[in-house]
């Protein structure tokens, strides 16, 4: 079939049972959307029934024709996607998108009434409709969902003008973003007298700013072409380390965070036929991954600043003061483990940082990494693979309910501590 949205040819060898397979054996929970622009309510429950149905009905029957006969209990669901873009095939008004995901919610309910639903929100802060899309949205479908969703690319070009110390301050948009969304969510929930609170599902954010014009994004109607193969460097990097900070500060409310995508398109691995390289990108995600375990810490912060002028841009074109140092935590109360992820922003200096453990302080460093360099634009590529990679860091002791250690000028640092 054609892929009208990317001008691309798609064989459906991979579909929907293939993908709930993938999902199984990487052991991460599926995250599905339905088509809620050229398809209807009907068609979004009938595939709830076809993943979710045990059997005995059309659509639980079919997939077990297929060769698949446990369901395959996919928990999460979009009610569309970008639904406010212009460029969406399908796209209409909040109000007529958000009747149609009320309808579509009850009827995907009445097949599943487990179901956790997400309705789309605004899919850039950029957009004219931002936030007031939002809103009326959520005053036709808030109590048939459970979650709204975010996306936000970020760009080191037209928003920024190439200023590195500006770029690595990007992450502070991301909270502005949430601080908003929930706002209106909080809103709303006060219109309708709820007692149900939403949460957010942030399920596309990244890097990406060069691979989106002509070619990147065209894929001349052949099958699997080389779209949005966007490539990496380290400042990249200490950004995607920032927006998980993020995400992990916010993480009370902001439930789903998915970085898109995984392999090839805005990715953090690249492939070809014979082998892999992974981008920049990769090791401060995988590194949320691995560490980042149990319940985010309310981290209070003092460092040193620099001045950032526009950093939330046309809405806001004064200076902002901007912290070197950016902070997130975790503490997982079932292996006794705590870990810090530390963003420094500064370009040019190393800062010592001083962590004031005010409850029981931890007995040993269990794990500690560094990612940093001498060049912002250096990338990894399928030659030199190796080229930004992170070190270990060394691993610093506590003593008196306090640990002492200095990170370098443009890093991110990860250090896990045990009991």
């Amino acid at each position: 079939m054609l892929d009208k949205a990317w001008n691309s040819l798609n064989t459906n060898q991979f579909g929907t049972n293939e993908f709930l397979a993938w999902c199984k054996a990487a052991e991460t929970q599926p995250l599905l959307a339905v088509n809620l622009g050229t398809g209807t309510p009907e068609e979004a429950a009938a595939l709830v029934e076809y993943c979710n149905g045990e059997k005995g009905t059309r659509w639980s029957d079919l997939r077990r024709k297929h060769g698949v006969a446990e369901a395959h209990r996919v928990q999460h669901w979009c009610l569309g996607n970008e639904m406010d873009g212009p460029w969406q095939i399908g796209h209409m008004s909040a109000t007529e998108y958000g009747y149609k995901a009320a309808d579509a919610a009850r009827q995907m309910r009445y097949v599943d009434n487990s179901l956790k639903l997400i309705a789309c929100g605004s899919s850039s802060s950029g957009m004219p409709t931002y936030l007031e899309w939002d809103r009326e949205v959520l005053e036709q479908c808030y109590d048939y969902v459970d979650g709204l969703s975010l996306h936000r690319y970020f760009d080191n070009a037209e928003t920024t003008g190439g200023d590195s110390a500006h770029f690595l301050a990007m992450n502070l948009t991301m909270d502005r973003q949430i601080t908003e969304s929930l706002a209106v969510c909080d809103l709303v929930r006060g219109h309708k007298r709820s007692s149900k609170q939403l949460w957010l599902s942030f399920d596309e954010w990244n890097v990406w700013y060069r691979e989106r014009h002509g070619d990147a994004v065209d894929g001349h109607k052949t099958s699997a072409p080389h779209l949005l193969e966007e490539i990496y460097n380290l400042e990249d990097a200490l950004l995607v380390g920032g927006l998980l900070n993020t995400l992990i500060r916010n993480s009370n409310r902001v439930k789903i965070g998915c970085l898109a995508q995984l392999v090839n398109v805005i990715a953090p691995i690249m492939t070809n036929a014979e082998g892999i390289f992974l981008q920049t990108i990769f090791y401060p995600y995988s590194w949320a991954l691995q560490y980042a375990r149990g319940a985010a810490l309310d981290v209070l912060v003092d460092s040193s600043t620099y001045d950032v002028k526009g950093l939330y841009g046309s809405r806001d074109d004064k200076t902002t003061s901007v912290a070197h140092l950016d902070v997130s935590g975790s503490y997982d109360a079932s292996s006794g483990t705590s870990v810090a992820f530390i963003l420094n922003r500064d370009l040019a200096k190393a800062h010592e940082v001083e962590i004031v453990w005010e409850d029981k302080a931890p007995s040993k460093v269990q794990a500690a990494w560094v990612l940093t360099g001498d060049d912002l634009k250096a990338v990894n590529s399928f030659a030199t693979p190796k080229k930004v990679v992170p070190s270990e860091f060394a691993k610093p002791a506590t003593s008196n309910g306090r640990t002492k250690f200095e990170v370098p000028a443009k890093s991110y640092t990860m250090v896990q501590w045990g009991m």
